[in-house]
């Protein structure tokens, strides 16, 4: 494959582009390798984590009986992985929680690869504990069998262990969405969608410009120590030409990260285009959004909190003073596409619409029982089975984990391998699959240049594989794309395709179906249209046509002119384009292992590299169509 060395003007996204392409060359090159993974039931995941982030959270069970005792042992054992933030311990369970830099976009953490990656890898986690005898015997009867189980939450950067309070949040909750509506302006813009911010209205201004004020005529000294998170302090910020000192709190260890709230725009994700031309977004989305945020007061709406994230919907106002949603311009543009929430978005979108409801504002603040004895109790015990001061510890506990119940599992497509598990070697990037976008409906395509079995013939082991883009769609437009023969599966009406079966088709003598262990059922999670047929099949056409003049003429320029022309092909396809495609909700597979079906073709011209062939409509709602 001829590939330029010298890039156009948007040099990244061509990049991305090239990189795009490869992909899909690799595609190409080991059909019918494909694999995909299993849905993650997100309300199960979210249950499992306690509410935690899964993008920055890891699980443990098997904990012992008073298992905060032992939270600096844990914690050693995962510094490998990265920076603990805190450990919530709920009865023989614990989530670790790693810190997240506020400046980087939503994604999963590498650490929580690096942990999981410690469970595959078989590297034991063993915890060094007391007797839970002595344990009771120190607290001398006094609350011993409900400290035992305590939830527990252990704040690694504060270094403090407490209690959990159980608290609605109501006044934190008040604090920071005293209404659905709130006018604010954009300090940093982390990615697409994705910034930081602070409200302006009256109240807010005028406490503003007396704290600014203030500030102004203090004489600032440096911190006499080290920064850590959740310092409050004064640090230089740079705002609209303007540099002083501002209100600051540190998030993170590696900065000092100054801004006052988090947004997130709601149900949107990245087209196609965007995913093609960027990592997730692409630079002329990043510039566009950036011109339609910056410097100008906008109104937000807030759909919910997660994490401590906002999900807002962006308004700003136009010349003719009327309000224009960001989210309506991106989609229109075709740089995002419309999405929907995650499940634990939409948890709190319901509870904020009770927590603003005119009912709930009258009960005022639910009344939290205090804790100050169990957390007294608990730093007594902190304090007598500290490393220095107690007796050695009596045995060892093998702690399971650590994993996430977001974690994929991998399976394959095609009929031979439906009963065989499969594994991703160990040494392969993608070994671990953490599903970050568990909301969104669409397959996502893995593909393997080297597969082998174990003696029984009940493991596949996938090895050099190479994970595709989570592009919608782009799993049934792959396997059509290169697949010999295919037939199309339509809905009982007949009007909608809802999958297609690829493999090599019917024998034209026998009738019986060529190697139908081989054959692959893919159920479509976007709609095609006769015409999004039509383009792949012009496509596959393009292919041909390159191969067959490959094997006789072999110019350069004539060369590099064909792959030109597959490559606008492939990256102008409506699906590509993100323009008029509808994600399917609700995606139903069909009859997976259904056989080719032999049906008496009609007299068609002979064609070099004709792609496929419209064979013939039945009364069966299926259509056949096939390489000629």
């Amino acid at each position: 494959m001829y590939v330029n060395a010298q890039p156009s003007a948007m040099n990244q996204e061509y990049v991305n582009k090239q990189r795009f392409i490869l992909q899909v060359v690799i595609a190409g090159a080991f059909y019918p390798n494909y694999f995909t993974f299993g849905k993650c039931n997100e309300k199960s995941a979210v249950k499992e984590l306690a509410g935690k982030d899964p993008k920055t959270t890891v699980m443990l069970k098997n904990i012992p009986p008073y298992g905060y005792l032992y939270h600096k042992q844990l914690q050693s054992q995962l510094r490998q992985c990265g920076q603990v933030k805190s450990i919530a311990y709920n009865g023989s369970k614990a989530l670790v929680e790693f810190s997240r830099n506020p400046k980087e976009a939503f994604k999963v953490l590498p650490e929580v690869y690096l942990a999981i990656k410690m469970l595959q890898l078989k590297i034991p986690f063993e915890l060094d504990v007391h007797d839970p005898d002595d344990i009771r015997k120190q607290l001398q009867g006094v609350a011993a069998s409900s400290l035992e189980s305590l939830r527990v939450n252990v704040d690694c950067q504060k270094q403090t262990v407490e209690p959990v309070e159980i608290s609605f949040g109501a006044l934190e909750m008040s604090e920071m969405i005293p209404s659905r509506f709130l006018s604010i302006k954009i300090t940093e813009i982390v990615e697409v969608g994705h910034f930081w911010g602070y409200r302006i209205d009256e109240k807010n201004r005028t406490v503003l410009e007396a704290l600014t004020a203030k500030i102004n005529y203090q004489n600032l000294m440096d911190l006499s120590v080290p920064p850590r998170p959740d310092l409050l302090c004064l640090a230089p910020f740079a705002f609209v030409n303007n540099r002083g000192y501002y209100r600051a709190c540190v998030l993170y260890v590696h900065g000092d990260f100054a801004e006052a709230l988090e947004f997130k725009i709601c149900k949107m994700r990245p087209s196609a285009r965007s995913i093609v031309c960027g990592e997730r977004w692409s630079y002329s989305a990043s510039q566009r959004f950036a011109s339609l945020v910056s410097g100008c007061t906008l109104l937000v709406h807030v759909y919910s909190v997660v994490h401590g994230v906002l999900h807002v919907d962006v308004f700003r106002y136009s010349r003719c003073k009327d309000l224009v949603n960001i989210r309506d311009v991106l989609i229109r543009e075709c740089y995002a596409e419309l999405a929907e929430e995650p499940y634990e978005s939409q948890q709190s979108h319901d509870l904020l619409k009770e927590f603003l409801s005119d009912e709930v504002k009258k009960e005022k603040q639910v009344p939290v029982s205090s804790r100050q004895e169990e957390k007294h109790l608990i730093g007594r015990l902190l304090n007598c089975f500290s490393d220095n001061k107690s007796d050695a510890p009596t045995h060892k506990v093998k702690v399971s984990g650590p994993f996430s119940p977001y974690e994929l599992k991998c399976y394959s497509l095609t009929r031979v391998s439906r009963f065989r598990n499969i594994f991703i070697c160990k040494d392969s990037i993608n070994s671990i699959v953490v599903h970050d976008t568990a909301e969104d409906p669409f397959q996502q395509l893995l593909v393997a240049a080297d597969i082998s079995v174990n003696a029984a013939g009940s493991v596949l082991f996938l090895g050099e594989t190479s994970l595709m883009p989570p592009i919608p769609g782009l799993l049934a437009l792959l396997s059509m794309l290169f697949a010999p023969a295919i037939e199309l599966r339509v809905d009982k009406t007949g009007k909608y395709f809802t999958g297609v079966l690829c493999g090599l088709g019917c024998s034209q003598t026998s009738g019986a179906p060529l190697l139908p262990e081989n054959d692959m059922a893919v159920a479509f999670d976007v709609q095609f249209g006769v015409e999004d047929i039509t383009e792949i099949n012009n496509l596959r056409t393009a292919i041909n046509k390159l191969l067959c003049e490959r094997a006789v003429y072999s110019g350069q320029d004539q060369m590099m002119e064909l792959q030109e022309n597959i490559r606008q092909k492939l990256l102008w396809t409506k699906l590509m384009k993100s323009y008029g495609i509808r994600v399917q909700k609700d995606v139903k597979s069909f009859s997976l292992y259904i056989k080719f079906e032999s049906y008496v073709l009609p007299f068609l011209p002979q064609q070099t590299c004709a792609g496929w062939v419209l064979a013939k409509l039945t009364g069966n709602p299926r259509l056949i169509w096939e390489l000629k």
